[in-house]
C-alpha cells in the first residue's frame, strides 16, 4: 500500500442542465470556461473514485459515473498527498458533508467583488458553494490563501492551484 495518495481538483461545467443559468452566470462573470470546482480521490477499499463537491442544494460525495453525467470537465490538477493529509481531508469532507449550498453566500461574493468588499455581507459558516468548500480543503493541505474564504470565487482557486502546479 502506498504511502502517499493523490487527489485531483478538477475544474467543470454542466453538460445536461436544459438551462444551466447560475452556470452561465458564474462563467459570464469570471470570464472563465468553468463554473465549478471539486475534489475527486480515489478509494482503494471501495474500488471507486469518489467526488467531494458543494452543488444542488448541499455538500456532498457523488460517484464519478453519476458525475459525468452532469459534469464536463475542463482542467485537472493532480496532487500527491501524505497519508496523514489524505485523512484529515477525509475527516473534514465527513464532518461537512450535508452542509447546505449557499446561495445567497455567492450572490454576496458577486456584491463584494463589485463593491471591493473584504467581506462576504451574507457571511454563513454554515453553508457552503464549491469554491469555499475546496478553498477549506487547501487550507487543510497548508495552501496560503490571502483572500477571505468566503469570497473565493472557482477562478480563485484554480489561480492558486495554478500557482503551484508543475508545468
Amino acid at each position: 500500500m502506498s504511502l502517499n495518495k493523490n487527489i485531483t481538483f478538477i475544474f467543470s461545467k454542466p453538460i445536461n442542465n436544459r438551462f444551466p443559468i447560475f452556470s452561465w452566470l458564474i462563467r459570464l462573470f469570471e470570464n472563465t470556461k468553468y463554473s465549478h470546482v471539486s475534489m475527486h480521490f480515489y478509494s482503494e477499499s471501495l474500488d471507486r473514485t469518489i467526488i467531494y463537491e458543494a452543488a444542488g442544494a448541499e455538500t456532498r460525495f457523488i460517484g464519478r459515473n453519476m458525475w459525468e453525467k452532469h459534469c464536463q470537465p475542463l482542467f485537472k490538477f493532480k496532487i500527491e498527498i501524505t497519508n496523514d493529509q489524505y485523512v484529515k481531508l477525509m475527516q473534514h469532507c465527513i464532518d461537512t458533508s450535508g452542509m447546505k449550498y449557499g446561495l445567497k453566500l455567492a450572490f454576496g461574493m458577486v456584491l463584494a467583488k463589485v463593491f471591493s468588499l473584504k467581506k462576504n455581507p451574507f457571511s454563513d459558516l454554515n453553508k457552503k458553494v464549491c469554491s469555499t468548500a475546496i478553498g477549506e480543503l487547501l487550507v487543510d493541505l497548508d495552501y496560503k490563501i490571502d483572500k477571505n474564504l468566503e469570497l473565493l470565487t472557482p477562478e480563485d482557486i484554480f489561480n492558486i492551484l495554478y500557482s503551484k502546479a508543475s508545468i
